[in-house]
């Protein structure tokens, strides 16, 4: 990797404390971890109004299309929202009619959604359902919500007792569900192409590329106490360095 302005790295990176800690990082290879992640540059306040619009939907399934006779399986929670993540336990009843149910308020703003059958790891369609139009007819409609693309999103009309989901034609098993609220395209987008690299020895060392299938990545054999760095290799410009602590992402 090629540094700005002439900029030559001259020590192992390292973390100054606001206790004046100093903790050097150098990856442990034999100390090795696996690793999920979510986003390749960290959240900041213009975006988490959005995030915090999808608190509190709910994510129904109905044998009828008025889903007159629907049973509300979850209810997404603030703590679960950074993931996109939906798995439901045990043995659901098979359904035709799956819907995402917005939160009063918010105008169904929504990204993306991903219905997966039970064994199956690519997201599975039908015909687009939901609430018609969209706010000042500005052309952010239902279908956007499943183009696989996280920087297109939904807004719907009204602000309430909106909803977006699929009709698969006939009853199926919904094991999982994926989600991307309107954010900034730095979440993990399917189809694109992504690298994991980590700081070792004045260099930027490989970990493979992936294409995200998913919401997320897992990368395993991840050296412990690294600096890390996530490149999109489709598209996008912003990326920034993190560590990997306790399960969770810590930009620096």
């Amino acid at each position: 990797m090629l540094f700005p302005f002439g900029i030559v790295p001259i020590a192992d990176p390292f973390i100054l404390t606001a206790t004046g800690n100093k903790k050097v990082l150098i990856p442990n290879k034999k100390e090795q971890q696996t690793i999920q992640l979510y986003r390749k540059y960290p959240l900041f306040s213009n975006i988490f109004y959005f995030y915090k619009r999808v608190i509190g939907a709910k994510i129904q399934a109905s044998d009828y299309p008025d889903f007159r006779d629907s049973i509300t399986l979850h209810t997404i929670q603030a703590a679960e929202i950074q993931t996109g993540i939906i798995e439901f336990s045990g043995e659901n009843k098979p359904y035709r009619y799956w819907r995402y149910l917005s939160p009063d308020d918010s105008y169904c703003s929504l990204a993306e959604l991903y219905f997966f059958e039970k064994n199956n790891s690519k997201p599975v369609y039908g015909k687009i359902i939901g609430t018609d139009g969209s706010f000042k007819n500005q052309g952010k409609v239902k279908e956007l919500v499943f183009d696989q693309d996280i920087l297109t999103y939904y807004t719907a009309a009204e602000p309430n007792e909106s909803w977006v989901g699929m009709d698969f034609g006939k009853p199926i098993n919904i094991e999982k569900i994926n989600y991307a609220y309107r954010g900034d395209g730095n979440t993990i987008a399917p189809g694109n192409e992504y690298e994991l690299v980590y700081w070792d020895d004045n260099q930027w060392k490989s970990l493979g590329t992936q294409t995200a299938q998913s919401v997320y990545l897992s990368y395993s054999n991840c050296p412990n106490n690294a600096l890390f760095l996530l490149h999109n290799l489709t598209t996008g410009i912003e990326e920034r360095i993190f560590t990997y602590e306790k399960e969770e992402q810590i930009w620096w």
